[in-house]
């Protein structure tokens, strides 16, 4: 366990040194500027514009950077050769991809952290309240991010970062419209695709299931056991995934 918390400090500590914080800065600055602006435009909302526009914003912005530092994770390693000589030391190639894991998500938090500052001072700017129901989204949006980056841990395995940024971003997509495809099929009763679709639903995360920010500006709560169902559900998909790709990772040939 100290091998991967070792591997993750240092994965997210190289994921850092790129610049990365710049993008929540520039972030921020346009979410104060624009969210502003919006809920001047609009009077009486109390604020509903820039929770709706920053929410919507943190999930986006989170998503890409996920996609991005997943995809090049492995790659990296295997194309500058540094893969060689971390497993040459006592590490295991499953410790290797969870650390780098670990690191990407880590990462991730402190950047999501810096947004969510930013994000604060929008509502101050505001003159709005931050509602609880703004936490528990922003928990929600950490809980997909996981999965996001435990897609792009899977393909960034056996693929390139181009491919697998492609991929992830369609796994993504198809996730977020996963209610509607399925509510489509029932309506339309396309038989020819209705395995298909089934397959498709039970197989591909659910992203759908784990909006909450269109809720947060009209205050409209989950059920009581939403977020603990959703952080299973989350915590339990992340792991298989990560299992597979160290299945993956465990057969790749680096000659």
């Amino acid at each position: 366990m100290r091998k991967i918390f070792w591997l993750g400090y240092h994965t997210a500590i190289e994921i850092l040194r790129q610049r990365i914080l710049y993008t929540a800065i520039l972030f921020g600055l346009l979410l104060i500027a624009v969210g502003s602006a919006l809920d001047t435009a609009a009077p009486g909302q109390s604020g509903m514009v820039v929770l709706d526009v920053g929410l919507g914003a943190i999930n986006l912005f989170g998503v890409l950077i996920a996609i991005v530092m997943g995809v090049n994770l492995l790659f990296q390693e295997l194309d500058r050769k540094t893969v060689y000589t971390l497993l040459a030391k006592p590490i295991s190639r499953t410790q290797f991809v969870f650390g780098k894991y670990l690191g990407l998500f880590g990462a991730i938090l402190a950047v999501l952290g810096a947004m969510l500052f930013f994000f604060y001072l929008a509502i101050l700017w505001a003159e709005a309240i931050f509602p609880s129901l703004a936490w528990m989204a922003l928990w929600t949006i950490v809980l997909e991010l996981a999965l996001v980056s435990a897609i792009a841990m899977v393909f960034s395995a056996f693929s390139t970062p181009y491919l697998s940024g492609l991929f992830t971003l369609g796994i993504w997509a198809v996730g977020c419209l996963s209610n509607e495809i399925r509510n489509y099929q029932a309506i339309k009763k396309i038989q020819a695709y209705e395995g298909f679709i089934e397959v498709l639903f039970y197989f591909i995360p659910n992203f759908s299931s784990l909006n909450l920010k269109d809720r947060v500006p009209y205050n409209l709560p989950p059920p009581p056991e939403f977020l603990w169902q959703a952080t299973l559900y989350a915590a339990l998909y992340s792991a298989a995934l990560l299992m597979l790709a160290v299945f993956v990772f465990q057969r790749r040939d680096f000659k």
